[in-house]
């Protein structure tokens, strides 16, 4: 995340950055719209979520500025953020004043973040995340 960080120009604070692992993944859901997301890990917890609920608006709004116009990501820069419940997940989600999704992140375990602009999105990658695996023997 680092790299990709630097490479894109991207400021996302140094204290969330050096708690995540370097893969991660970035995906683009093509539906109605063009819908970017995220999904991190991390091997402390307590860290990387502790560096992210202290400047969520920042990080949340730099991630996603490659894919809004500026007014958007302004918006998320400046919109606090609040916590809902998600498919029974701890959810932090900005909502703009008509109450329409601007960012939303959620943890998917102790390990695993996931970032996007849309619940369906998030619904998708819980669904995904969520569903058993199955063995190939």
């Amino acid at each position: 995340p680092t790299l990709f960080a630097t490479s894109t120009g991207l400021i996302v604070t140094d204290d969330f950055l050096r708690f995540l692992k370097p893969n991660f993944m970035l995906g683009l859901y093509f539906g109605p719209q063009i819908q970017p997301f995220y999904i991190f890990k991390t091997d402390t917890y307590k860290n990387s979520a502790d560096a992210l609920l202290r400047n969520e608006n920042d990080i949340v709004s730099q991630l996603l500025s490659p894919f809004n116009d500026t007014e958007v990501t302004q918006k998320i820069k400046t919109t606090p953020f609040q916590d809902k419940l998600f498919n029974n997940r701890d959810t932090r989600i900005a909502l703009d004043q008509d109450n329409v999704t601007l960012a939303l992140y959620t943890w998917l375990n102790k390990n695993t973040i996931a970032v996007t602009t849309n619940e369906f999105i998030l619904a998708k990658i819980l669904n995904s995340f969520l569903t058993p695996k199955p063995i190939v023997k």
